[in-house]
């Protein structure tokens, strides 16, 4: 006889703990969706040659017990327990996934990783890395992610226990692209959509919209509202050259970094140039370039300014929502300042200008006015100006609304646009008129 009784293993039984299941399920998928979004996925950038990590990110303390700087390739390998490649790995021993990834085979990484914390503590680790290569397409290592996963690995093996549903769980909880999926929606959902955090809308300062359309599964556009103090807000918007698994995470790393700028998020050139040295420290190597657009602006609620810092993206568009002009760029006509990953050590410039009750500022990526129609007709940066000049008198969440349908409308039969399209809208409400 099984050791489960049969009154349990009725279908009614059944029925109910599958049910109790997905409650469970939903419970730590939440989560593990709020752990990311709070930036507890720690980046690190692993050197094959020299066997160190030239970056790891302070989060390690958390997750195994030692510290950025105690942590070395050694000591993790020591504290292994077991590995589970996933993806293309997931068919070959675990000597064999090791080789391939450090001989360059295969480009990406992705394993379940049992650790053994320095208290002696067991935890279940997703480590997700893509290769590094320099100029002759020789790995030399790899720049990637560990999140903890204890909960969903012990719920898997509940699953286990359940037979059937350990199918449909596996179904659900398959890994590979779907944890950068999962990784991509994440670095994206932003919950700010008043500021100062923490009071109700109607007495808010700054009012924030967005919308985001991927062009594939996993993309390079980001954005990140960073409430700097009690007075003033940022935004960085970013778009990584490409798509694919290496955009995505490119994108985390710099979410990574942001943590990091937080205390000086005030400082928009600065803020910048920090990304950007983190980025080339990281990336200098590679066989392929790679480099980030983005634009960081702050706005001061008290003071009533705006500042702006821009590498190789886009200009925002200011709208002045009493007359609908749309002014010439922040800053006067002068050379773009050159994308992040590209030139060490550049000093970005900051660009001030003040701001009035309901004035709007809409960023945005390339995508937007770069969408083509059945007959590869652009949509365009001038239909684009001109669409937000016309319904200028809309609210932000409505306006961006009506973008959409008219994007949609042009591209026509095409289900998928040729890039990903994010756009975030600022408002600014002086504190008077919010009251």
């Amino acid at each position: 006889m099984s050791k489960r009784a049969n009154s349990e293993n009725t279908p009614e039984k059944l029925r109910e703990r599958i049910v109790q299941l997905e409650i469970e399920l939903k419970r730590v998928t939440d989560n593990f969706s709020a752990a990311l979004e709070q930036g507890k996925a720690v980046v690190y950038s692993r050197n094959f040659e020299s066997d160190t990590y030239e970056f790891m990110g302070d989060g390690i303390r958390d997750l195994t017990g030692y510290s950025a700087q105690e942590i070395t390739p050694a000591i993790f390998d020591s504290i292994s327990i077991t590995a589970e490649p996933q993806g293309e790995l997931a068919s070959v021993s675990l000597d064999e996934a090791y080789r391939r990834n450090r001989t360059g085979v295969a480009n990406r990484w992705i394993a379940d990783t049992a650790i053994r914390t320095k208290s002696g503590e067991v935890r279940y680790i997703l480590d997700m890395s893509t290769l590094l290569r320099d100029g002759g397409g020789r790995s030399y290592g790899t720049l990637g992610i560990l999140l903890d996963i204890t909960d969903r690995k012990r719920m898997e093996q509940e699953l286990v226990r359940t037979r059937d549903e350990l199918r449909q769980a596996n179904e659900e909880m398959e890994f590979d692209l779907e944890t950068a999926r999962e990784i991509q929606r994440t670095l994206l959902a932003q919950h700010y959509k008043f500021f100062p955090t923490g009071v109700p809308a109607e007495s808010s300062s700054v009012r924030f919209s967005n919308v985001y359309v991927p062009a594939r599964q996993l993309s390079g556009d980001f954005f990140y509202i960073l409430p700097v103090s009690e007075t003033v807000v940022g935004v960085l918007i970013g778009d990584v050259m490409g798509h694919g698994v290496r955009a995505s995470l490119v994108s985390a790393f710099v979410r990574g970094l942001i943590e990091e700028i937080r205390p000086f998020g005030n400082e928009n050139g600065r803020v910048l140039s920090r990304l950007n040295d983190g980025l080339i420290s990281v990336l200098s190597r590679s066989r392929a370039t790679s480099f980030v657009t983005a634009c960081y602006l702050t706005v001061d609620i008290e003071n009533k300014i705006l500042q702006y810092a821009n590498a190789g993206h886009p200009e925002p568009l200011f709208v002045n929502m009493t007359t609908g002009a749309i002014p010439d760029p922040f800053r006067k006509k002068r050379e773009t300042e050159p994308a992040l990953g590209l030139l060490e050590d550049f000093p970005y410039s900051v660009c001030t200008r003040p701001v009035s009750a309901g004035d709007v500022v809409y960023l945005y990526t390339d995508g937007v006015h770069d969408v083509r129609n059945v007959n590869d007709e652009l949509f365009g940066k001038k239909r684009f100006i001109s669409f937000v000049h016309e319904r200028y008198g809309e609210q932000p969440d409505a306006l961006l609304e009506s973008l959409m349908k008219e994007i949609r409308l042009f591209a026509g039969a095409k289900k998928d646009f040729n890039d990903d399209l994010c756009m975030v809208a600022l408002q600014f409400v002086a504190r008077e008129e919010a009251r």
